[in-house]
């Protein structure tokens, strides 16, 4: 059973920064329901068994958003609430994902959709056909203002760099290959994700999604790993990159 985690419960700083009154980002259009960054990920999740969607950050907009068009893909979207969504960052929205998926009979693989990006379906495709651990990149350049930075290690293990303040970041150790994630993962490895789940602090969920996935890409062999490109991407922090694509959602 393939699910995909899709967390959208942040409180969009940045897109709200320069407008008038604030909005759920995800679900933000100016013109009909389908042209939204969540309608277009959704829509591009055909072959998944569920997707669950976490939310926070005016949630009751997002489950009348959903009512509206739930109808509108061939597989169900649960949604679940992070209570946290405020003062944590977002890996509690992950755990809370995770969660709910291993509360799942028969979950045997996870794909971890970050929520306000923009992507195309074919590059997509490879990573849902892949029977690998995946982790994508982009080819944008690597500003430390916008990019999660992935690095693999002498001992070719994979690592993440991201500045929280959108500041300047800096790698402490040699490295081989250096990326610009692509912000989408998959983790193929459900007695691993068990094991995380239990064995990592409170303290672990209240900070990026990063702290998970790089203690689950350490304890993966390269053999079962897989980089993956997306070919088109686009990270909209910012109501001008929605507006830059909105056209193509």
């Amino acid at each position: 059973m393939q699910i995909a985690i899709i967390p959208v419960a942040g409180i969009s700083k940045r897109f709200n920064e320069d407008a008038d009154g604030s909005v759920l980002k995800v679900i933000y259009t100016e013109t009909d329901y389908k042209k939204t960054l969540l309608y277009s990920i959704l829509k591009k999740c055909n072959g998944f068994d569920k997707v669950i969607l976490v939310g926070g950050y005016r949630y009751k907009e997002l489950q009348e958003y959903m009512k509206l068009c739930e109808t509108d893909f061939t597989f169900p979207v649960q949604l679940e609430y992070n209570p946290n969504y405020s003062g944590y960052g977002t890996g509690y929205s992950l755990k809370v994902g995770l969660d709910a998926c291993i509360r799942e009979p028969g979950c045997d693989e996870i794909t971890l959709i970050e929520g306000d990006l923009f992507f195309d379906e074919k590059s997509f495709a490879k990573v849902k056909i892949s029977d690998k651990n995946v982790a994508t990149y982009n080819h944008k350049v690597i500003c430390s203002n916008k990019a999660v930075i992935a690095y693999v290690d002498l001992q070719k293990k994979l690592h993440y760099v991201f500045s929280t303040s959108h500041g300047a970041v800096q790698i402490e150790e040699p490295f081989l290959e250096v990326y610009n994630s692509g912000q989408i993962w998959k983790f193929a490895d459900m007695e691993l994700v068990r094991k995380l789940v239990q064995e990592l602090p409170d303290a672990a969920w209240e900070g990026t999604n990063l702290r998970f996935i790089e203690a689950y890409f350490a304890r993966v062999d390269e053999g079962k790993r897989i980089m993956l490109p997306l070919e088109v991407w686009e990270n909209c922090n910012t109501r001008e990159d929605y507006l830059r694509y909105v056209g193509e959602l």
